[in-house]
């Protein structure tokens, strides 16, 4: 190999493969936590009442 590789100091003969990935467990905790997707899905809801309840106090004080 020349060019740019050479110049890096790139060696194919040691270059290896990355090592796989582990996938997490999707299975539920067994210490009966709650797991990330009901974080994400109580997270949303509070945000979504949060903003309407801004918009309700906008509105009745007048500011739109």
């Amino acid at each position: 190999m020349g060019g740019p590789w050479r110049d890096r100091g790139f060696d194919p003969t040691a270059w290896r493969p990355l090592a796989p990935r582990v996938e997490a467990d999707l299975a539920p905790p067994a210490s009966g936590g709650s797991d990330r997707l009901t974080g994400i899905v109580i997270t949303y809801v509070v945000s979504v009442v949060t903003s309407l309840a801004i918009m309700l106090v906008g509105v009745k004080s007048g500011g739109w």
